[in-house]
């Protein structure tokens, strides 16, 4: 019983398929996936900060009074555990971990809450996903490189649409059901300029990182084929949960193949 309920708080099935941006940061830096102490040390750190973002914000969306001590455990021992080892070992990240972590804490804390603002959790996501792609490329180089933080931009870029569509799909539980319905063109234009906005973002990235072709043709063919998903879907006439949870699917199975393509151009 304990384990089961231990598993649930950590959610690691939701958030264990987000290491591969700290891994393509890695490679991005790197150019080859070496698994030694310093890589391990680094997706260590990373699995603490999803293993605080993800148990809190599970947390927070339920009374305080409802949280035993083993929940209190995990959330602060994570995050305690994770300031300790980013202070040791990335001196150099650490500011950037502090504005992840009291972003996060915001993100999810009630009475602040500002997962329902709907720009603004959009915006924080973007950041809190595409630092750990910077971070990846951190732990590679020591140091932050100005090629990453364009790429990390784009990775943030990347992950809005997908951001966009959690907050459609999750309408009816964050109680934004009436807001979304009022406002869904203006979130089909949203995800809409998103994807054009990325993919003249990957052509430039393309030209000015002189990166492998390979890169351009997977973004190209990725950011056509998400904008044809979103034109065909019945949410481009009405507002629908059960479509904004279909493209959803499409958009992270299609990412995760944009995303093997990447790690094989940026391994050269």
């Amino acid at each position: 019983m304990f384990f089961k309920k231990l598993s649930a708080v950590l959610r690691i099935a939701d958030w264990i398929i987000h290491l591969g941006w700290f891994v393509l940061g890695f490679v991005f830096s790197n150019r080859s996936i070496l698994i030694n102490m310093n890589f391990i040390k680094g997706i260590t750190v990373a699995c603490l900060c999803f293993l605080y973002g993800y148990a809190f914000n599970l947390l927070c969306d339920r009374p305080w009074s409802r949280w035993c001590w083993q929940e209190y455990f995990i959330v602060l021992g994570s995050l305690l555990l994770l300031l300790v080892l980013a202070s040791l070992y990335y001196a150099g990240f650490v500011f950037i971990f502090l504005i992840a972590v009291l972003l996060n804490t915001a993100y999810s804390l009630p009475g602040v809450s500002w997962k329902r603002v709907p720009v603004l959790s959009i915006l924080i996501n973007a950041y809190l996903f595409g630092s750990v792609f910077l971070f990846g490329s951190f732990v590679a180089v020591r140091h932050i490189e100005f090629r990453a933080i364009l790429m990390t931009c784009y990775i943030a870029a990347l992950f809005m649409p997908a951001q966009i569509l959690h907050e459609m799909a999750h309408a009816m539980e964050d109680n934004r059901h009436e807001y979304m319905s009022n406002n869904w063109r203006q979130y089909h234009h949203s995800l809409v300029g998103c994807c054009l906005l990325a993919m003249v973002f990957s052509v430039v990235l393309f030209m000015y990182l002189n990166l492998y072709v390979l890169f351009l043709q997977a973004s190209v063919a990725f950011w056509i084929y998400m904008l044809y998903v979103f034109f065909r879907s019945p949410m481009r006439h009405a507002f629908s949960v059960e479509a904004a949870v279909n493209a959803r699917k499409t958009y992270r199975m299609a990412g995760i193949l944009l995303c093997c393509f990447y790690l094989v151009s940026f391994c050269g």
